[in-house]
């Protein structure tokens, strides 16, 4: 009781907050699926925005689960916990209800249908609203790129390369500095085959290949995207994409050979490091740990939702 009673003032100090900004800040409305979406006492947690004329409902995108993705931090939190045995991955998972027979998990399935009409949703250029925050800083973007365009010869590239698991908004402000590095931005989504465990000695990424390439297609920073690229840097790369500048999401993984095909080819690499937000996922799991206790109970809410769903699914047709 006491849980629930936190998760509801937590939420309505949130949509009282909206309620309070959304005029400040130009907010044009709030959109959430056609899924409905309840507090714990039972009422509509979109009922302020509903109010005030704000809200906007959209199809469900298939396949794509907040639920699950925090039962992925919060595993992957797990696994990366200083009091757990290095040797978790040996441990008897029989009594863990996640995993079938097979002891494959079942929260891992891959849902999200990577279709050509999805992709071209995704990477959509948005209109905003001309009194919004967002237009302004859009159209702000747009003279600031004018402006290095023309104090430089030719156009300039910046290759971005990274596996970009749990796309977040450090990812964000990685590519948006980019975008003030060069005229166009190609984000390189690195191949699974080259995040496996034995590759880098790291777990691999939470996110499969098609759903980390999705989430940069729709950054509205990224000009372009190679889904599935190789984890290096190559002649044919710096040729294929007239590359100009090259950064890597972590630092670290820059190897000599990198830098060798760079200096070959005139391509500098750039550092490009955090500022406000920490792009590692790790950070994003441990605050997902730090609040264990009400995640868990809004999982056991939603697996059983989302377990509901996906049995009386039937098929709804798009626009």
């Amino acid at each position: 009781m006491k849980l629930t009673r936190s998760l509801s003032r937590s939420l309505a100090r949130f949509l009282l907050f909206y309620a309070q900004k959304t005029e400040k800040y130009g907010i044009d409305c709030i959109v959430h699926g056609d899924d409905p979406c309840y507090l714990p006492d039972g009422t509509d947690a979109y009922a302020i925005p509903k109010k005030l004329g704000k809200y906007r409902e959209i199809k469900r995108t298939e396949g794509v689960s907040t639920t699950d993705l925090v039962a992925r931090l919060l595993e992957f939190a797990d696994m990366n916990d200083s009091k757990k045995s290095i040797n978790d991955d040996d441990d008897d998972d029989s009594n863990n209800t996640n995993n079938d027979s097979n002891g494959n998990n079942k929260r891992h399935e891959a849902r999200f249908c990577t279709t050509a009409s999805r992709i071209a949703q995704f990477a959509a250029k948005v209109s905003y609203s001309k009194t919004s925050k967002m237009n302004t800083e859009n159209e702000n973007r747009k003279k600031d790129r004018k402006k290095l365009k023309a104090s430089k010869n030719g156009e300039t590239c910046c290759y971005v390369v990274g596996a970009f698991d749990v796309f977040n908004a450090g990812h964000v402000e990685l590519l948006e500095e980019c975008s003030f590095a060069a005229d166009k931005v190609v984000c390189a989504v690195i191949a699974d085959e080259y995040l496996t465990k034995d590759q880098t000695n790291q777990p691999p990424p939470m996110l499969n290949q098609s759903e980390r390439a999705m989430s940069a297609i729709a950054c509205r920073h990224c000009d372009d995207v190679v889904v599935g690229a190789p984890a290096r840097i190559t002649d044919d790369i710096c040729k294929t994409f007239n590359v100009t500048t090259v950064v890597f999401e972590d630092d670290d993984a820059v190897t000599a050979r990198d830098r060798d095909v760079c200096e070959k080819n005139g391509v500098k690499i750039l550092s490009v490091k955090e500022k406000v937000f920490s792009r590692k996922k790790l950070t994003i799991a441990k605050r997902v740990q730090e609040n264990r206790a009400l995640f868990e109970a809004r999982q056991k809410r939603k697996m059983a939702s989302e377990k509901a769903y996906y049995e009386q699914k039937a098929f709804v047709a798009e626009d």
